[in-house]
């Protein structure tokens, strides 16, 4: 009985091993795939090749939000939104939260954040690889003019 535990402990320390090794290539076999180049803990848009900021990724979001909703004919007042999304680590969005005082304006933001393209994600350097990263934004509108940005972290 005594073996048969050590045994067991042996195949499970192995079978860990093996399941961290594949799931690595895995992922660096998708970065490959992928062809990123960010080397930033910031997640890369080209919009923000000359600014590579936090602050110029949610400004571009912003933006696509507003000229979307410029485009719908929706007139915004006083509204505002509070925005979650993680980029994910295949450069993908997910869509984290999005509230309102607008419904139509919690729309053009599901509509907008559902069709964005890939987004590098951001590079962890201590551990030589890829990872999802989430930011919560609110904005304040007046005017169809953004008044107000800010982290929500």
């Amino acid at each position: 009985m005594k073996y048969f535990k050590l045994l067991a402990l042996i195949c499970l320390v192995f079978n860990s091993c093996i399941f961290k090794v594949n799931k690595d290539n895995r992922n660096s076999n998708l970065y490959e795939k992928l062809n990123f180049k960010n080397k930033s803990e910031i997640p890369f848009i080209s919009e923000c090749k000359e600014n590579h900021s936090e602050a110029c990724l949610k400004d571009y979001i912003n933006e696509l939000i507003l000229n979307e909703a410029k485009n719908r004919n929706l007139n915004l007042l006083q509204d505002t939104l509070n925005i979650g999304i993680r980029i994910n680590v295949d450069g993908t969005t997910s869509i984290l939260e999005i509230k309102s005082n607008n419904h139509y304006l919690e729309q053009v933001t599901f509509d907008v954040l559902s069709k964005i393209k890939i987004i590098e994600p951001a590079y962890i350097e201590d551990l030589e690889r890829y990872e999802s990263t989430a930011f919560f934004w609110y904005f304040f509108v007046q005017k169809n003019e953004l008044i107000l940005s800010q982290n929500n972290n």
